[in-house]
């Protein structure tokens, strides 16, 4: 158990889901992760203790404790773990939170605090899986819903004409309009090829669903995937609430809960909706890959 004691400083420590891949998370915004020393289980770690020595422990084995792991994600930051972490964590249908037993991964670095882009990430990360994030002198921990993360984008290497991305995801838009326009034929094919569009959609109460086309250049994630599985189109689908402050609010009201679940599955849809298009890879606004299953668990509504 990773005992969190109060004003006495630590490392960050991020606390995901149980069975959550770290490795994986950690690979999408540090490209050269991996483990120093794998974790090992109870579990495992039973199967591989020696048996007792003499006639009288006969059968018997020695108990074998569960080891964190030693996980490397730059050239002075490891993550430890996974420890036994008991925290509260989000509840989707509004500010009620629940204390659930995570695995804990306590951030080890050689100065005083980790520098900003791990700490981005363990945010990211904790959004991405709803876990939670706890504060160096363990003053605050934070806690977050995987179903704040809504945004996703498609990463194509086929350029849609705006009128075929149209025809495609219009009955997935009721009522989109074009936002900004790509240059007519005048301007020759390349220019066609790479200039940005945007489609917006208004929802009456629950706001603004913006697609833009562009190219651009794609999130470190997609360099862990071949390159023929993706590409340098970029096929944003970006959610406006009404109250954009509240995209991040840990205790979100419920007006903005409902649309959320509303808009949510228009997003992954109109994402689905281009795929056999134009195929590619997905990734949410975290950075993190989103493969067809939970694309389609988006697709439906169902909770995360």
């Amino acid at each position: 158990m990773l005992t969190l004691v109060p004003g006495v400083a630590g490392g960050p420590v991020l606390g995901l889901p149980q069975g959550q891949d770290v490795l994986a998370l950690a690979a999408a915004w540090f490209p050269r992760a991996a483990w120093e020393r794998a974790p090992v289980t109870a579990a495992q770690a039973q199967r591989s203790a020696r048996p007792m020595a003499g006639a009288r422990f006969r059968g018997l084995a020695q108990d074998a404790a569960a080891q964190p792991g030693i996980l490397r994600i730059g050239p002075d930051a490891v993550l430890s773990g996974p420890h036994h972490l008991e925290a509260p964590v989000s509840m989707s249908s509004g500010p009620r939170s629940a204390t659930r037993l995570l695995d804990g991964y306590e951030v080890q670095h050689d100065s005083v605090l980790p520098p900003a882009h791990v700490m981005r990430w363990l945010t990211a990360a904790a959004r991405h899986a709803g876990g939670v994030v706890v504060a160096p002198d363990r003053s605050a921990i934070s806690t977050y819903d995987a179903a704040m993360v809504v945004d996703l984008t498609l990463w194509s290497a086929v350029a849609l004409p705006l009128d075929a991305l149209v025809r495609l995801v219009r009955p997935r838009l009721p009522g989109a309009r074009v936002s900004t326009s790509a240059p007519d034929a005048s301007h020759g094919m390349g220019a066609l090829a790479a200039a940005p569009y945007e489609l917006v959609a208004r929802f009456e109460y629950d706001g603004d669903v913006r697609l833009r086309f562009a190219r651009a250049d794609g999130p470190v994630v997609l360099d862990s995937i071949g390159w023929r599985d993706h590409g340098p189109f970029a096929y944003a689908v970006r959610w406006e609430p009404p109250h954009p402050a509240e995209l991040d609010a840990p205790h979100p009201t419920t007006s903005h809960l409902i649309a959320r679940s509303r808009v949510a599955p228009v997003v992954a849809r109109v994402v689905a909706a281009l795929m056999p298009a134009v195929g590619g890879a997905v990734v949410d606004d975290g950075g993190f890959l989103v493969g067809p299953a939970e694309l389609g668990v988006r697709v439906r509504g169902s909770e995360r």
